[in-house]
């Protein structure tokens, strides 16, 4: 399972 979470306001949330 990958889980990736971007804190930072760039490219299209991937995951929520």
């Amino acid at each position: 399972m990958i889980v990736i979470v971007d804190l930072e306001p760039s490219s299209p949330p991937a995951t929520a």
